[in-house]
């Protein structure tokens, strides 16, 4: 085992698993059990306009929905490009200020 005193941060590493995460919740926030159909489609279209190969499909064994996991340069395209103000609703603004109040 590396002692404390010889660890050094990765802020490279810390972002990514950061924006994982957060993509991860975002996905979670869509959901509520299932993703919105409506909304795997505004997905998918911002893909495209991105030009980044991404996907949604039920997997058989568990019957969960899955996705395409972003690497490398299409998650920093992401990351920089991706227009999240189109899934913000008047209703899910207000529902996430309750939850902080």
């Amino acid at each position: 085992m590396i002692p404390i005193k010889h660890w050094a941060c990765n802020n490279l590493h810390v972002m990514l698993r950061i924006s994982n995460q957060l993509w991860e919740l975002f996905l979670l926030d869509l959901q509520h059990g299932k993703l919105i159909e409506n909304s795997q489609k505004l997905i998918l279209t911002e893909m495209q306009r991105l030009s980044v190969s991404f996907y949604f499909w039920i997997d058989q064994q568990t019957q969960s929905l899955k996705h395409t996991s972003l690497m490398g340069s299409n998650k920093l395209n992401i990351l920089k490009n991706f227009d999240f103000t189109k899934f913000v609703t008047r209703d899910f603004s207000q529902e996430c200020a309750i939850q902080l109040h």
